[in-house]
């Protein structure tokens, strides 16, 4: 309901800061479970509410490259690097995903 709290923002911004954490963390129990479908899930809500997260852009990251999207997961990746240029587990997701790629195409010859 868009007036509930309406008159209190405090409360109405705490609220919206532990939904986030939340999704946060919803996010990292369905990466951990292997669940990549509820991974994005999650970790999309998180980035509704901070675009930037560096937490939900790496989860993001790891979802689709465990799903095989590898061209979708550099975009993620881009992005997260952008953000959070000193990220080193996104530099070593992105090598990664190079290795898988590259195998990929070994395995399509």
């Amino acid at each position: 309901d868009k007036e509930f709290l309406k008159d209190d923002p405090e409360r109405l911004a705490r609220i919206k800061e532990e939904h986030y954490k939340m999704h946060l963390n919803l996010a990292q129990t369905f990466l951990k479970t292997g669940e990549w479908r509820q991974t994005l899930e999650y970790a999309g809500r998180a980035l509704t509410h901070d675009p930037d997260s560096e937490k939900a852009l790496y989860r993001t990251s790891v979802a689709t490259k465990e799903i095989g999207l590898y061209d979708e997961t550099r975009q993620w990746l881009d992005r997260l690097m952008a953000a959070h240029p000193g990220n080193a587990a996104g530099k070593q997701l992105l090598q990664e995903v190079d290795r898988l790629e590259k195998a990929a195409q070994k395995t399509a010859k």
